[in-house]
């Protein structure tokens, strides 16, 4: 396989137009469900076995865990979409995130 910019480019467009955002406003939160099932099907596209595990209590969110191959030589890939917390002024209102909220950190490496 090899790298192709244009095709990374149109995912990455892709990924960072779905809608995700993570509020501790009701109104305007909208969990990360698209964001997963984006991922999981370009890594389906690649082999990958995918696993999306909803957080309880936590509607319309959930983690993924993809893996390829077994044992060494396997590959995990496991992370949250779950974008990190912010505070930002828009008028005269702050506006921010649950403090309890997990950043965005994908983790991947050898399988043992």
């Amino acid at each position: 396989m090899t790298f192709n910019l244009g095709r990374y480019t149109e995912q990455l467009a892709a990924l960072v137009a779905q809608p995700s955002i993570s509020s501790a406003i009701p109104e305007w939160d909208m969990g990360n469900q698209a964001v997963l099932d984006l991922l999981a099907q370009w890594l389906t596209e690649r082999a990958f076995q995918v696993e999306i595990l909803p957080l309880p209590g936590q509607p319309g969110k959930a983690n993924l865990l993809a893996t390829r191959g077994s044992g060494p030589g396997g590959l995990v890939l496991a992370g949250t979409a779950i974008p990190c917390p912010m505070t930002r002024t828009v008028g005269k209102a702050t506006l921010s995130s649950s403090a309890n909220e997990t950043a965005s950190c994908t983790a991947w490496g050898p399988r043992t």
